[in-house]
């Protein structure tokens, strides 16, 4: 447990972070642009 407060641990943590918040946008973005060619029926 004393090894998931660390230095090293806390900075692996934020590269992972922002990814998954860009991967997050990234989705939602190609997301609506497959719904907005979709044929409204």
């Amino acid at each position: 447990m004393e090894n998931l407060f660390s230095t090293e641990a806390l900075l692996s943590l934020i590269p992972l972070t922002l990814m998954e918040i860009l991967l997050g946008i990234d989705n939602v973005i190609f997301v609506s642009i497959v719904l907005s060619r979709l044929e409204r029926s």
